[in-house]
């Protein structure tokens, strides 16, 4: 066998580094996209699942009083994983 039949070249275009930074850039936004609440029009990264985990919102938008106002224990988060254990238990 002859070696040089193993030998390929590629004719595609190095990268250059105007595309690695779209590609940065895109990255970076698809992330923000995921992490932002689901609320039309908030840009506020979003932290709180709720619906059962089906939307993420941030504390402004979440629909219990003491998340919103910034005072949520150890025993609020307690208390509603219990209800939800509750719910979903068979």
């Amino acid at each position: 066998m002859r070696a040089s039949r193993f030998i390929t070249t590629s004719n595609a275009p190095a990268s250059t580094s105007s595309s690695r930074l779209k590609d940065l850039l895109a990255s970076a936004i698809g992330l923000y996209r995921h992490a932002n609440c689901h609320v039309t029009r908030c840009f506020r990264l979003a932290r709180y699942p709720v619906a059962g985990g089906q939307f993420k919102v941030c504390a402004k938008h979440h629909p219990d009083e003491q998340v919103r106002a910034g005072k949520v224990s150890h025993e609020h988060i307690l208390r509603l994983h219990r209800e939800h254990r509750d719910r979903v238990a068979p």
